[in-house]
């Protein structure tokens, strides 16, 4: 699946909202080919929690 920079900035900004509300999240990683390649073939997100 070919993704576009603005397809890319969308979904990132869809994973980001399911988990932006959780308080004690305090970053969001998002990392694999998903960021270098027009053809991701792997999405990896991690958070850092407080505490």
């Amino acid at each position: 699946m070919e993704l576009t920079t603005k397809g890319k900035e969308a979904l990132k900004k869809e994973r980001v909202s399911c988990l932006i509300s959780d308080q004690n999240i305090s970053k969001i990683v998002i990392f694999g080919s998903f960021v270098t390649s027009s053809n991701p073939t792997t999405l990896q997100i991690i958070h850092e929690t407080l505490g």
